[in-house]
């Protein structure tokens, strides 16, 4: 159950006095404009971190809601029709270290990290890494030029939006981290938590973009970039157009 910050349940909660929840890190939507995730965009219930009091009086005060106008009528549940839902969704949780690769996008081509335990909305796809360095590494390729050209040709546009099934992503290439040089790995990580997305359609070549061009191509990599570049902004809008 993944609950808005701030939102009309969580506010529900707080008004009748629900003590000792404990919430886990969500993320819903692709919406944050950075790639370490920190504490998500939204919290989850994870109800193997609640005790039954604090289930059952959460269910109790989202039973007692009224509908809201102009949205789809929710089925009544029983309480044990609610927990049983809940443990099921409880058990999805991905492992730190998870590098989250949104279904669809259309404007900004956006990666992101969670260094934490977290759970996702199906609108992304979730690779999760043995260690934080590979995790930064397979992020930091994942935002370049380069992997958002390789995911433009990978992608079906559905009316002008980027969407990526786990089939399309599988056809995408990723580099050997194993025969990275140490130098590249010490610059990635230097310079991941300060990455900015790309405008697809008017792309800006990046310091992470140089990067991952000098370790791929060497002396060719002004020209690999800037060809990257070119090709990415027209495929982009052609997309959009």
């Amino acid at each position: 159950m993944l609950l808005y910050k701030y939102g009309f349940l969580l506010n529900k909660m707080k008004y009748f006095l629900i003590k000792n929840i404990s919430f886990s890190i969500g993320m819903r939507n692709a919406k944050l404009d950075t790639i370490d995730i920190g504490t998500g965009d939204n919290y989850f219930l994870d109800i193997s971190n609640n005790s039954d009091q604090v289930i059952d009086a959460i269910i109790d005060t989202y039973n007692k809601l009224p509908e809201r106008k102009g949205k789809q009528q929710r089925g009544r549940k029983t309480k044990q029709e609610w927990k049983k839902i809940l443990a099921k969704e409880s058990k999805g949780e991905f492992g730190a270290n998870s590098v989250l690769i949104p279904r669809g996008i259309r404007a900004t081509g956006k990666i992101y990290l969670s260094k934490n335990p977290v759970f996702v909305s199906t609108n992304f796809v979730v690779c999760t890494l043995p260690s934080l360095s590979e995790a930064i590494m397979l992020s930091t390729w994942m935002s370049t030029i380069f992997y958002q050209l390789i995911c433009e040709v990978s992608s079906k546009d559905q009316e002008g939006m980027r969407k990526m099934e786990i089939c399309d992503i599988e056809k995408t290439f990723i580099p050997v981290f194993d025969n990275i040089k140490k130098e590249t790995k010490d610059a990635l990580f230097k310079e991941y938590s300060s990455i900015r997305f790309l405008k697809l359609i008017d792309p800006q070549i990046r310091q992470v973009d140089r990067i991952w061009a000098n370790e791929l191509f060497g002396e060719n990599s002004d020209t690999m970039l800037d060809n990257a570049r070119r090709m990415l902004e027209y495929l982009a809008k052609r997309r959009n157009a």
